[in-house]
C-alpha cells in the first residue's frame, strides 16, 4: 500500500488496529497495556506457578488459599516474564488451584517489543491491503477479524507467519 496522507480511513484502519491488538492478546496469552490481577487462582504442585496474563512485570502477593490465605513470603520466590519460580529446592504444595497469586502484567508502549508491534501491523496490513478480495482471502483461511488464524487447525503455522509464536509460548 502506499502513504496514507489523509484521514478517510482513520476509523476503518483503527478498528483494524483494536482487532489486531486483541487476536494477539488473546492467542499470545499477553496483554498489551500494564493492568493489575488480583487473586488469580494457579495450580500448585511444582516448583512454579503460571500466571495468566504475560509478560510479567511485578508480583504482590502469592498466598495459600487452602491454607488460610497464608502468604508465601516473597523471599521464597523470584518471577520471570511468564512465570513465579520458588527458591532453589522448594515446592508450591500440590493442589488445583490452590494459589492465589496478585501480580501486574502487561506491555506498555515503551516496552512492547518491536517485533510485536511489527507483526500486529502485519496483520492490520494484510486486511487492508485486501487487493484479491474477502472471498480470496477467506479461501487462504485468513478473516478480516483475525478470529480464522486462532480457530484454523495450524495455528501455530499462521502464528509463525505472523512472528507472534515466539511470543505465544
Amino acid at each position: 500500500v502506499g502513504r496514507i496522507d489523509y484521514d478517510t480511513h482513520d476509523v476503518q484502519l483503527q478498528m483494524l488496529i483494536d482487532a489486531a491488538e486483541e487476536f494477539a492478546e488473546e492467542h499470545c496469552s499477553l496483554s498489551l497495556t500494564s493492568k493489575t490481577i488480583t487473586d488469580e487462582r494457579a495450580d500448585g504442585g511444582m516448583h512454579q506457578l503460571w500466571p495468566k496474563v504475560l509478560p510479567l512485570t511485578a508480583v504482590s502477593s502469592v498466598a495459600d488459599a487452602w491454607n488460610d490465605d497464608d502468604v508465601v513470603a516473597a523471599s521464597d520466590y523470584l518471577f520471570t516474564e511468564t512465570r513465579i519460580v520458588v527458591e532453589e529446592g522448594g515446592q508450591f504444595l500440590e493442589g488445583e488451584l490452590r494459589y492465589k497469586i496478585s501480580y501486574t502484567a502487561g506491555y506498555t508502549s515503551v516496552t512492547a517489543p518491536v517485533g510485536l508491534k511489527a507483526a500486529i501491523i502485519g496483520l492490520v496490513l494484510l486486511s487492508y491491503n485486501n487487493s484479491e478480495g474477502k472471498s480470496s482471502q477467506a479461501a487462504k483461511g485468513f478473516g478480516t477479524d483475525f478470529k480464522s488464524l486462532g480457530d484454523n487447525n495450524d495455528v501455530i503455522a499462521r502464528l509463525d507467519h505472523f512472528s507472534l509464536r515466539r511470543y505465544f509460548e
